[in-house]
């Protein structure tokens, strides 16, 4: 199962590359430009890995009005195919107002994966012993950011999700697999963050730096069982050019 998520990865890393690329052209030269205006681009997305074989899809990236000396706001979706009918897609609205001080995204997907499971000792197995299986999943996360005083500024996530897990057959590896768990999960999540942001770009920083210290509440809820935990976390990025 774990190389379902692997390939899950590669293409949100091709989505990430795509959004870079085309937020260079929009990077502000100063503060005193005048309002920056709608632009909106449809790319293809063709691509092959071993486990999906060949696919294909569409990125759409749309850049809203916005204030002068703010960075403009955002619409990406992002949708794939591929031969085996192993779907993604995603929605991300990102919108910022009052010069920047607030700033408030989303991400909703959803992704309907059939694959084939071949055990912990995959490397001891045949291909022809592999089990299909159908993995389901659809979230949503949602972030609000507010700078309160010169550069500080504090962060506040959530998020849950959804998980279903559909055997073809009776399977007894997959079975073993979701033992403690079960095919059906949903889990929840919980963030405050505390930062100070020095950039002098959001979208493509070439000077600054980022640090950002939080706390993060998850609940994991299952068929047979209930998880909670927390992780505090300290994340620090310099950029310099």
């Amino acid at each position: 199962m774990d190389s379902v998520f692997c390939h899950v990865l590669l293409l949100l890393l091709a989505v990430s590359s795509f959004r870079s690329i085309l937020a260079a052209g929009e990077q502000p030269s100063s503060a005193q430009e005048p309002k920056s205006k709608s632009l909106s681009k449809l790319l293809p997305i063709v691509f092959f890995t071993p486990d999906t074989s060949f696919g294909g899809g569409a990125f759409l990236i749309r850049n809203l009005d916005s204030e002068a000396g703010q960075d403009p706001s955002q619409l990406i979706a992002f949708a794939t195919v591929t031969v085996r009918r192993q779907i993604i897609s995603i929605i991300e609205p990102k919108f910022y107002w009052s010069e920047g001080r607030w700033e408030w995204s989303s991400k909703i997907g959803g992704q309907d994966f059939p694959s084939t499971f071949y055990g912990r000792e995959k490397l001891e197995l045949a291909k022809d012993d592999g089990e299909d299986y159908k993995e389901v999943r659809s979230y949503f996360e949602t972030r609000l950011k507010n700078m309160y005083f010169d550069r500080h500024f504090w962060e506040l996530e959530y998020g849950t999700s959804q998980q279903r897990y559909d055997a073809a057959s009776e399977s007894t590896r997959i079975k073993q697999e979701l033992a403690d768990w079960g095919t059906r999960s949903r889990q929840q999540s919980l963030r405050l963050g505390l930062g100070f942001d020095s950039r002098n770009y959001k979208l493509r920083p070439t000077d600054g730096h980022i640090l950002s210290v939080g706390y993060k509440r998850t609940t994991l809820l299952s068929e047979l069982r209930q998880q909670n935990y927390g992780v505090a976390g300290l994340d620090y990025k310099l950029y310099m050019s």
